[in-house]
């Protein structure tokens, strides 16, 4: 059903004639207080690297000076973390069976630096990792045929690990804490 417009644009809410759809409406200033309450904000829903919160306030309209000074406080307040997000980043991938250069991948898209990879990520086994993966998604039996084999090569692979912890995984049933 069609109905009449209004004269009156302005009334209603619409943007006005000399603004398009695509164009954003322009962002107001954020002060320092409400840059720190939504940083704060966005810090009691999750974690976020120090580049992805000050990229964060800068789009909610902060100045770039005043978004990295409210980022530097935070952290060192101790309610921003790298090192936080990082640890559970680590975590999360492990959980979900992924490897190395996953996790890695991770890092990159969190915006985390690589040298925050936490240490612990040296005293891992990624054959037992890449065994427990393929093991909770194709069952314990050995692949047997060469179709079979490469399919769940390639999925190993996708999940971020190396091609000879992979091929290795491919002929153990489970894990016995061999090396």
């Amino acid at each position: 059903m069609n109905r009449p417009r209004p004269q009156n644009r302005s009334q209603t809410g619409s943007p006005s004639d000399s603004q398009t759809d695509s164009q954003a409406p322009p962002q107001t200033a954020l002060t320092w207080e409400k840059c720190r309450a939504r940083a704060f904000e966005w810090l009691a829903r999750r974690e976020y690297s120090a580049q992805a919160l000050q990229e964060k306030l800068i789009e909610a309209g902060a100045t770039e000076n005043m978004a990295l000074q409210v980022v530097t406080e935070l952290g060192n307040e101790g309610y921003q973390s790298d090192a936080r997000v990082a640890g559970m980043a680590v975590r999360a991938a492990l959980r979900k069976g992924l490897g190395q250069r996953r996790i890695a991948e991770d890092f990159r898209k969190r915006q985390l630096d690589s040298t925050q990879l936490p240490a612990e990520l040296e005293t891992i086994n990624w054959l037992e990792q890449a065994v427990q993966t393929r093991i909770r998604k194709f069952g314990a039996d050995i692949p047997t045929d060469a179709k079979e084999k490469a399919r769940q090569f390639r999925f190993l692979q996708y999940r971020g690990f190396s091609s000879d912890v992979c091929a290795k995984a491919l002929k153990l049933d489970r894990w016995e804490g061999l090396d």
